[in-house]
């Protein structure tokens, strides 16, 4: 009998732990958290609920509560004075009409937020492009003097804004 006890609580006990995702830790904690990997010539997600529920709390308008689905690593070429590669998380609301997308560094074959040190902590910049267009206003990397920067494809109706999040 007692036995049945043990194995019961420890099966609940197994099973309320397992609920929910958990923090997935990289090679570099010091780089903050992972996004994802390389696996097999893709790229696999990591720790994508924290991500939407940070990116729905912090970079929505006040007042308001953005949504963002359809999270996905993308490599690309920059734009501007020279082709290099880059790496960067998209997402998209429901309806489509606004793309998110953040720079990200892959060191070690994991991804890690492109962030810059401030006096109030390592930042990254998340940009949305806000507009219904048939094309454009969907976020780009321009290389400027050897940097790489964020903005939106053109389109007559498209909103940019950048947005900061403190890791």
């Amino acid at each position: 009998m007692m036995k049945y006890i043990i194995a019961s609580v420890f099966m609940m006990f197994l099973l309320v732990s397992c609920n929910g995702e958990k923090k997935q830790k990289g090679k570099h904690p010091d780089m903050g958290l992972i996004v994802g990997k390389v696996e097999s010539n893709s790229f696999e997600l990591m720790n994508t609920k924290r991500i939407e529920k940070e990116w729905s709390e912090r970079i929505s308008p006040k007042g308001e509560s953005v949504s963002f689905k359809g999270f996905e690593i993308i490599k690309g070429q920059t734009q501007g004075d020279s082709k290099d590669d880059f790496y960067m998380l998209y997402a998209r609301t429901d309806n489509g009409a606004t793309r998110a997308a953040a720079l990200l560094t892959l060191l070690d074959g994991e991804f890690y937020f492109q962030k810059n040190k401030t006096e109030a902590g390592s930042i990254y910049t998340v940009i949305q492009c806000n507009g219904e267009c048939n094309e454009g206003c969907l976020p780009i990397v321009i290389d400027k003097n050897g940097s790489k920067y964020l903005s939106c494809s053109p389109c007559d109706n498209c909103l940019k804004t950048e947005k900061s999040i403190i890791q």
